[in-house]
Parts: C-alpha cells; structure tokens; sequence
C-alpha cells in the first residue's frame, strides 16, 4: 500500500485492507499462513512529519520442531 502525502487530509486518513500472505516471503515449512495479511492505519501529519499507527494480523499454522505437533495462531 502507499499513500501520497497529498492524499491525507488535516483529520488524518483511516485506511483498512488485507494483502495477500505472500508479502511476508515465508520460506519455512513449520510456518504456514492461514490467509492474508490484514492491516488497520490511522495516518496523519504532525508538524512536518508522518505517522502511522495501527494493527497487523495474520493467521498461522505453526508446527513445533521439539514435539512436531502443530497449533494455530494469532
């Protein structure tokens, strides 16, 4: 995603989307996404400057290395 500085008015811009889970490049066989990569941002300007703030999840199915069993995360 990008947004041009020109884009964000003086309330900052709320911006909520997914990505596909492909943009993490995980090559590990232990680590398997579940779906995409959804994200949440408030952005803004303050005094020159840009910020972002906001949250990022994913879905995985992990599998242990020790104990081989595998389990879902958040």
């Amino acid at each position: 995603m990008k947004v041009h500085i020109n884009q964000i008015p003086a309330e900052g811009l709320h911006l909520e989307g997914e990505e596909p889970a492909s943009i993490l490049e995980l090559n590990d066989p232990y680590v398997q996404p579940r779906g995409g990569v959804r994200w949440a941002l408030d952005i803004g300007l303050s005094e020159g400057g840009l910020f972002a703030t906001g949250r990022l999840a994913v879905d995985l199915n992990v599998e242990c290395v020790s104990c081989l069993r595998n389990s879902r995360t958040r």
